[in-house]
């Protein structure tokens, strides 16, 4: 199963996306380069990790953002 992690940019820049479990351990990158100016949909595997909380952090040059992931498996 995967998440979908959604943002925009303003302009063409440098991305990093990470995700990071409840202890601050880094799980993934997602991304780590240049993107283009636009909406972007990046798509986050979750299938060999337990349920719980989970972090994802976007920087750019000038941002940062931090979001929240609740992990349920059935």
């Amino acid at each position: 199963s995967f998440t979908n992690i959604e943002f925009s940019l303003p302009r063409k820049e440098f991305v990093t996306l990470e995700v990071f479990d409840l202890s601050g351990k880094k799980i993934s990158i997602l991304v780590n380069g240049m993107l283009e100016k636009g909406k972007h949909i990046v798509r986050f595997s979750k299938d060999n990790l337990p349920s719980g909380l989970y972090f994802y952090r976007l920087n750019t040059k000038e941002k940062s953002y931090t979001g929240k992931m609740i992990l349920a498996k059935s």
